[in-house]
């Protein structure tokens, strides 16, 4: 008898514990994602993704119009790719291109430059709705005039739906 009552309460625990661990594994996927982001890869201002499954799109934006004295205009497009999702943080890889304008009329000087790179980054889930997104990676800057390159970073803050 003490050996039939054992056997219950181990196929009890083993298949509630096998319920929970694939209620646990399921992840709402919301594809469409708002928020701030910051990178010199990935852009300055609002950011938009699109990120239906493995493969997204991000649009980053952030015109300055400022009337007789200039303008500053960031945007940016991102690809990104996840890597591997896990309960709480993403690992995913990006490949960024970023154009940046500054004009100053008061002494009628002006830039532009455009920046790419490639990197990974981090989703951090903090609740279904909320993320946090921290980017590292190697970019060139300025790639059409005085060319440069070295490490790049970011980061975003996102609410998704």
């Amino acid at each position: 008898m003490y050996k039939l009552i054992l056997s219950i309460i181990c196929i009890a625990v083993f298949s509630l514990n096998a319920n929970s661990q694939s209620q646990d594994t399921v992840k709402t996927i919301k594809k469409h994602n708002v928020g701030f982001h910051a990178s010199s890869l990935s852009g300055l201002g609002l950011s938009y993704r699109y990120w239906p499954k493995k493969a997204g799109i991000q649009v980053t934006v952030l015109p300055v119009f400022l009337k007789g004295k200039g303008h500053f205009l960031s945007s940016a497009i991102t690809g990104l790719y996840t890597l591997n999702e896990g309960k709480t943080v993403d690992l995913y890889s990006y490949l960024g291109v970023h154009y940046i304008s500054i004009k100053s009329s008061g002494n009628q000087t002006s830039s532009n430059s455009l920046n790419t790179g490639v990197g990974f980054g981090f989703k951090i889930n903090f609740t279904e709705s909320f993320n946090l997104n921290i980017q590292a990676g190697y970019g060139l800057y300025n790639i059409t005039d005085t060319f440069v390159s070295t490490i790049a970073g970011g980061t975003g803050l996102y609410f998704t739906f």
